[in-house]
């Protein structure tokens, strides 16, 4: 969670890669800064990313870098735009078929369209995530997704359902936060015993 140092190696990787002039690598390095930068930043390194890997074959990474724009434009409260953005990933996530991809952008776009009341159009796209999300297990779509039903359900004054949905999403955090500190504390012991061995 050191997202500054992180960043910073990423800058160093993406500088020997434009020396090496190999464009598959400098294009990822951009998108993992924009990945951990926000709003403006974000948006300007996907950009760049984006540039860089259209001159490459690497489509999942290309539209990686457009879902990172649409979410940097929905950081900056520029929801139309991050619509636009999400909407070209999961043109490009349908025509490979890249699962998370196409769960991850309909659950954001489902979310979006669930918050600014336009719920009748919100609904497909948080059933295609959910669906998606459950059948392959991606977490942190899941949890994402109960956040965007929650609002639809409020939005169409069922907040019984809301609700539910609101106490599933905590669920799911509370699953991925433990998942996070036994993967920390494996690592934890793993480090231990290498000292104890040196």
């Amino acid at each position: 969670n050191e997202n500054d140092i992180a960043r910073s190696y990423l800058q160093q990787a993406a500088d020997l890669f434009r020396e090496l002039g190999n464009d598959y690598y400098l294009g990822i390095a951009y998108q993992g800064m924009a990945v951990l930068s926000f709003g403006e930043e974000a948006f300007e390194y996907a950009q760049t990313g984006y540039e860089i890997l259209k001159e490459t074959d690497d489509v999942q990474g290309q539209g990686m870098c457009i879902w990172t724009m649409g979410d940097a434009q929905y950081e900056m409260g520029n929801n139309e735009e991050a619509l636009v953005y999400y909407q070209q990933a999961k043109t490009i996530f349908e025509e490979i078929a890249y699962a998370e991809g196409i769960a991850n952008v309909n659950s954001n776009i489902g979310k979006i369209l669930a918050r600014t009341g336009r719920h009748e159009e919100a609904y497909p796209y948080l059933i295609n995530a959910l669906t998606i999300a459950r059948k392959s297990r991606f977490d942190d779509v899941l949890k994402a997704t109960y956040q965007g039903l929650s609002y639809y359900y409020a939005g169409k004054g069922n907040s019984e359902l809301a609700m539910d949905y609101l106490d599933s999403m905590v669920v799911v955090s509370d699953t991925l936060f433990n998942r996070d500190k036994s993967e920390a504390l494996l690592e934890a012991e793993a480090r231990l015993k290498t000292k104890e061995k040196e």
